[in-house]
């Protein structure tokens, strides 16, 4: 599963380990090339029993984590595409207006 918008990709699909679904996320973005590539990917965050309670916690996580290093314009030092988290969820719910 993943959420796509013009800027940014968030992968919040969960691992199996020991009978849980580990949350985790990665979030990637496209250079002017078109090429992919990795921003973050966060590792294991926490254990659930139910995979979209995983899912949900991992998007969270990942947008959370675009808000703050947004906020910031860490994201110019990787020539990724600038933007802001309010596009991105905009772009995600379809509300977005050009």
């Amino acid at each position: 599963m993943q959420i796509d918008s013009t800027r940014f990709r968030i992968d919040p699909t969960p691992r199996r380990a020991d009978g849980e679904y580990m949350a985790h996320a990665r979030i990637s973005t496209c250079r002017a090339d078109g090429s992919e590539f990795d921003i973050h990917m966060s590792g294991d965050l926490a254990a659930f029993d139910r995979r979209d309670d995983a899912i949900a916690f991992a998007k969270d996580w990942a947008l959370q984590w675009l808000d703050a290093y947004l906020g910031e314009d860490c994201l110019a030092s990787t020539n990724s595409p600038s933007g802001t988290v309010a596009t991105v969820r905009q772009l995600e719910s379809g509300r977005y207006e050009d």
